[in-house]
């Protein structure tokens, strides 16, 4: 259920990579990319290694994102994943899940277990 921001924050757990309803999008850069990122999520760069938006970033999401799966953003602190989050629910998708804190909280918590 959307948040009135249009749309769900919370931080990226286990269930989230497991559920066969979401489909995690790793916002980052080809470079963090290969530093570390999940087996199944889709990788589209939002914002280009320079700062700028990537502009090819909604056809590729719209090709390459399954129509009938939540998006769960990812990206290294959270901060990409909210203006990404922000913009696309103002685009009017409805779908859209912020993995708040990003890998850099994943991290911190699968390591307290």
């Amino acid at each position: 259920m959307p948040s009135k921001k249009g749309f769900i924050s919370t931080p990226l757990t286990n269930e989230i990579i497991k559920n066969k309803n979401i489909q995690i999008v790793d916002i980052r850069t080809p470079k963090e990319w290969e530093e570390w990122s999940l087996d199944n999520s889709l990788k589209i760069m939002f914002m280009n290694e320079d700062g700028t938006h990537n502009v090819k970033f909604i056809s590729e999401l719209n090709r390459q994102a399954p129509k009938d799966k939540y998006i769960a953003l990812l990206c290294r602190t959270g901060s990409r994943t909210f203006s990404c989050a922000t913009m696309l629910s103002n685009l009017g998708y409805s779908n859209i899940i912020n993995l708040k804190g990003g890998i850099h909280l994943y991290k911190i918590l699968s390591y307290k277990k």
